[in-house]
């Protein structure tokens, strides 16, 4: 794909390298707003294209996927070399009262395990109890070069995210989930811009934190 042009033609005619840029960004997979913990910033950039590959595997009520892709800038600033970035994911899900997923083909997942046995109080029923893992990793970083060094003409310093995730679901009908999750987050960034993160030359400015969240979902 190629970026659109924001800028436009040049005073002298002729459209400057700056004109079509390409940002890429990643949120936290646990999140409340949109903050972007790594983005590449601006990138000058005649064009892009991205590939992946995804897997599923289910047996009974026990589902595995998996997924990776991988995206490529090519920069339109001469002399320099275009930089290609990566990111994948791995995922298990268990249903532990033995409820298996169908496939839906119209969106091309797994939708929601059946429900043997909605919640009841009369008849003892729990309705349908799941438990989920999943890791994942972008990176966002192109020869980022070590730390507390002034970053290379054609470097990215976009960060690296890593995210471990548990998951414990109930589904007490059709109809409800409860969800309570948690979420390990490791971000590794070394600092693009001294003077704009306010920060020494090629400073660590990546966090580690843990999140915990109670969610509640209700389709009509």
């Amino acid at each position: 794909a190629r970026p659109p042009d924001a800028g436009g033609p040049g005073a002298g005619g002729a459209t400057p390298v700056t004109a079509q840029v390409i940002s890429l960004g990643n949120t936290q997979e646990l999140r409340v707003d949109g903050t972007k913990l790594i983005n590449t910033g601006n990138i000058d950039a005649r064009h892009a294209s991205t590939a992946g590959m995804e897997l599923a595997a289910q047996k009974s009520n026990l589902l595995l996927q998996a997924e990776y892709e991988t995206l490529a800038v090519q920069r339109s600033d001469v002399g320099l070399s275009s930089p290609r970035f990566h990111g994948y994911y791995v995922s298990g899900t268990w249903v532990l009262t033995g409820e298996a997923r169908k496939y839906n083909v119209q969106t091309a997942a797994f939708d929601a395990p059946a429900i043997d046995h909605p919640f009841s109080w009369a008849d003892g029923a729990l309705g349908a109890w799941e438990v989920g893992l999943r890791y994942s990793d972008v990176d966002l970083n192109y020869h980022a070069g070590a730390p507390f060094t002034a970053p290379a003409a054609d470097a990215v310093r976009g960060g690296e995210e890593k995210n471990l995730s548990a998951a414990l679901t109930w589904y007490p009908n059709p109809l409800v989930r409860f969800m309570l999750d948690y979420e390990h987050v490791q971000v590794l960034r070394l600092s693009p811009n001294a003077l704009l993160y306010q920060t020494p030359t090629g400073a660590q400015i990546g966090q580690t934190y843990d999140a915990v969240a109670v969610r509640s979902q209700l389709a009509f």
